[in-house]
């Protein structure tokens, strides 16, 4: 329902920065931690002094929890009111359209029977007719249309409706007492013919003399909208209702024939749509039920009615509750340790001149060993280019980052021409030269800094370029072919006569629907395939 997997992104990409920043500001932060503490020469003002320093942490780290406890909420409340206000949106269109679509039918009812039927006499040829639109549109229960004493002149369900009288219906009683030409909508009631829930539009037929002469209603399925709304995922204690202007329960769902009918004028959905406008989001008590839901709701511009949808609290804020919970809990746990570390640090506090000019020995020698290890597990000996474990771990993170920014990622896939022949021909020790030489003339290539080339195996390189589109790409890919061609290297069982490359150019702006880049990978190594297939020396995409 809701896209955790954003959030999910948002709060890795933030702790690994936070990560990085400790990494890089730790030993900074340890020499001034230490320098304040030798301001004090005795045992009772270094005490003093680290109570007063757990106090600041304990009372910084409570402010940061309920700050970011706090800003979560209202990002769960936001991304809560984004997606109901849609989807009240989207099923206001429906609704909208789907009386339309019967009322247009109503319309050219009433315009047909008052221009061609002036004596009122029954209308059977038109059973046939009406059937058909009933059978055409699967909204549809029934299309009547009824004299003035409440008799059927003609219907879709003629058969069944010979010898009822409506008269007693809601909808008759207000076009004979009412002069208006609108639709009205009535609430739900069980068809006489079928007993079926049905809501019903009807409009008044008149006279010559502009007196009433009936009724033309179209009978609409409950159960239409029941199914259509079950299809839609409103959580465990979510709720979507239709009701008219005068606060009467048209349509619920989860569905609850007690409660169609009802009034909810005094509810505070009503109350928010008299004060705030057609359109608006609330967290507030159902009448029905009494569970606190968030509801947005639409008002239909063409007739007469609110549709709202509402997510429960509960179920709307758990995730967020369940996250402060843990956040809370590790900040207790990290106090309890900076605790027994400050016992301990006072303990050792007279040792640290000693010790400091050996930590500091011990750390430039591991910063070294880890800058020659992160080399050596990111680079390829051969051609000095990224190696595959590099290429693949910064994919991830830009194909991330271009879903964030909805921006736009390109692939080069790139294939030495024929390169098993020139293994055959010169030798695997001059096609280990082959390689590098490419990867030389490669770098040497203007690029941006975020711009990624690695070796992907075996002859086959690959160009990663962020905040590119195809156009781009097959520019950058052209300048490579053009440059290892113009290195000019013997290949004798490559047509041209030197080493070639083919290239396949994929780019896409990548959507959270889809957050694995292997199908990306799959473009860009297919336009290769089709690069190959025209021949080779060329770039496709």
């Amino acid at each position: 329902m809701f896209p955790k997997i954003a959030n999910q992104i948002l709060v890795v990409d933030e702790a690994l920065q936070s990560i990085n920043v400790i990494r890089q500001h730790q030993s900074i932060d340890l020499i001034k931690f230490f320098k304040f503490l030798s301001f004090f020469s005795k045992e009772r003002s270094i005490v003093a002094g680290m109570v007063v320093f757990l106090l600041l942490i304990t009372l910084s780290l409570a402010s940061i929890v309920a700050w970011t406890s706090w800003q979560e909420h209202e990002k769960e409340r936001s991304l809560a009111e984004a997606t109901t206000s849609n989807l009240a949106r989207a099923l206001a269109q429906h609704a909208s359209d789907s009386i339309q679509s019967t009322d247009n039918i109503v319309v050219s009812l009433i315009n047909s029977v008052e221009r061609t039927n002036k004596d009122r006499a029954p209308l059977r040829d038109l059973n046939p007719f009406l059937s058909q639109f009933v059978a055409e549109l699967p909204i549809l229960q029934a299309i009547s249309i009824l004299d003035e004493q409440g008799n059927t002149l003609a219907s879709s369900e003629a058969a069944l409706s010979k010898n009822i009288n409506f008269n007693d219906r809601e909808y008759f009683q207000h076009h004979k007492n009412t002069d208006d030409r609108k639709p009205y909508i009535g609430p739900a009631i069980h068809s006489k013919t079928t007993g079926e829930l049905i809501l019903t539009v009807s409009r008044r037929l008149n006279n010559p003399s502009g007196n009433f002469a009936g009724v033309v209603i179209a009978a609409l399925r409950l159960d239409y909208f029941q199914y259509f709304y079950a299809e839609l995922n409103i959580g465990h204690s979510g709720v979507i209702f239709v009701a008219n202007d005068e606060g009467i329960l048209l349509v619920r769902y989860p569905f609850v024939e007690s409660a169609l009918g009802s009034s909810i004028a005094n509810g505070k959905v009503f109350d928010a749509y008299r004060n705030k406008g057609p359109v608006a989001s609330v967290m507030v008590q159902s009448m029905i039920d009494q569970k606190n839901r968030l509801y947005s709701y639409h008002h239909l511009e063409t007739y007469p009615l609110l549709i709202a949808v509402g997510i429960g609290q509960e179920e709307l804020f758990s995730p967020w509750r369940e996250k402060t919970f843990r956040l809370i809990v590790i900040c207790g746990f990290l106090l309890i340790l900076l605790s027994l570390f400050g016992t301990y640090l006072i303990r050792q506090i007279n040792k640290r001149q000693t010790s400091e000019s050996e930590l500091q020995r011990a750390k430039l020698e591991l910063e070294s060993l880890n800058a020659e290890l992160e080399k050596l597990a990111s680079e390829d000996s051969l051609t000095g280019l990224c190696n595959r474990r590099k290429f693949d771990t910064t994919l991830k993170q830009e194909y991330v980052r271009a879903i964030r920014n909805r921006t736009s990622l390109a692939l080069i896939m790139i294939d030495v021409d024929k390169f098993k022949q020139y293994n055959d021909i010169y030798g695997h020790p001059a096609g280990d030269d082959c390689l590098a030489r490419i990867g030389t003339a490669l770098k040497k290539m203007p690029s941006r800094s975020a711009d990624l080339i690695a070796r992907y195996g075996g002859e086959e390189l690959i160009i990663l370029l962020p905040e590119t589109d195809i156009h781009g790409a097959e520019n950058i890919a052209e300048r490579a072919r053009t440059i290892i061609e113009s290195l000019a290297i013997p290949h004798s069982g490559n047509q041209p006569g030197v080493v070639t490359i083919s290239a396949g150019v994929a780019a896409l702006k990548p959507v959270l629907a889809d957050p694995n880049p292997i199908g990306f990978l799959r473009a860009a190594d297919e336009a290769l395939y089709s690069a190959k297939a025209q021949g080779r020396n060329c770039v496709s995409r």
